[in-house]
C-alpha cells in the first residue's frame, strides 16, 4: 500500500466494479493483499460497503498463490513497474491480470488487459473492460486467449542467462587470450 501502486485507485476501482457487479446480480468479492501507509485510506475508501462481506484486508503474509487460485482477476493499477511477479503469479493460477501499461508490462500482459496510466482515464477504462467482461462470455474467453499467446510468446524469448553467456564467454576467451601474450 505504497504510492507507487496507487492503492487509492484500486479502491474507487472495487467500490465501482461492486456496486456494478452486484447491481447484476454477480457474486463480488474483494480480497486485499498488504499494509502500508495508504491502508486506512483503501478502507476509508470502500467503507460505504463496511457492513457486507465484499471486502476482505488480509495481511501481508498471506499466501498471495492461494488467494489468486481463487480469484478471477486482479488488477495493478501501478504507476511504474518493471514486469510484476504478480502478473506471471496471477496467469499461473487462472487469475487474468488488468495492469496499467507501465514498464514493461505490455509485455506480459496483452493490450485488451492493459490501461492507460494515467489514474483518471485507468478508472474510466477499466469500467470499460469490467463492463464487457460481465457482458459478454466471448471478450473473456479473448482476454484468456490473448493471454496465453502473449505468455508464450513471452517463454520463448531468450533468457537473459542465455543472453549474457556469450557476453561473458566472449569477454572470458578474450581475456584468456590477452593474458597468453603477456607471457
Amino acid at each position: 500500500m505504497t504510492r507507487q501502486k496507487r492503492p487509492l485507485l484500486a479502491a474507487a476501482m472495487l467500490n465501482w466494479a461492486c456496486d456494478y457487479l452486484t447491481s447484476l446480480n454477480f457474486e463480488f468479492s474483494a480480497k486485499i493483499v498488504g499494509d502500508g501507509h495508504y491502508l486506512d485510506g483503501f478502507k476509508k475508501i470502500t467503507a460505504i460497503h463496511q457492513n457486507t462481506d465484499h471486502f476482505e484486508f488480509l495481511p501481508s503474509t498471506t499466501d498471495t498463490q492461494k488467494v489468486l487460485n481463487q480469484s478471477d482477476l486482479i488488477i495493478i493499477p501501478s504507476e511504474n513497474e518493471g514486469i510484476t511477479l504478480v502478473a506471471f503469479e496471477a496467469f499461473q493460477n487462472g487469475c487474468i491480470p488488468i495492469s496499467t501499461n507501465v514498464g514493461a508490462q505490455n509485455e506480459f500482459i496483452p493490450p485488451s488487459s492493459l490501461l492507460p496510466s494515467y489514474p483518471l482515464i485507468a478508472y474510466f477504462y477499466w469500467k470499460n473492460i469490467l463492463m464487457r467482461i460481465a457482458e459478454s462470455d466471448e471478450f473473456v474467453a479473448k482476454l484468456i486467449d490473448n493471454q496465453v499467446a502473449l505468455a508464450k510468446e513471452f517463454a520463448s524469448n531468450t533468457s537473459a542467462s542465455e543472453s549474457l553467456e556469450g557476453i561473458y564467454r566472449a569477454n572470458f576467451e578474450l581475456c584468456k587470450s590477452t593474458s597468453q601474450l603477456l607471457l
